[in-house]
């Protein structure tokens, strides 16, 4: 979901979503909905978790959320995109 915020006077969009690192697995890669050559990602655990967690791999079409430690449950994040 794209917002524009043009009384800012900053001018940017966001895109908004939730993303899942699957139990055993270290990383989710997220499809972006358009092409960004330039943007920036702010993800968030939505529980608590006791490993380290990064984006890695931004394209213009995608990133990826990566974790240090296999969870054994599914773990999801929160992600903003910002452009």
């Amino acid at each position: 979901m794209a917002y524009n915020n043009p009384s800012s006077g900053i001018g940017f969009n966001i895109i908004r979503g939730t993303a899942t690192i699957n139990a055993n697995s270290t990383s989710v890669v997220v499809n972006l909905p358009v092409n960004l050559p330039s943007y920036s990602v702010v993800i968030t655990p939505i529980s608590s978790i006791l490993a380290l967690w990064w984006v890695s791999n931004k394209t213009e079409t995608s990133f990826t959320i990566n974790i240090a430690t296999a969870p054994t449950v599914d773990t999801s994040f929160d992600y903003v995109v910002i452009y």
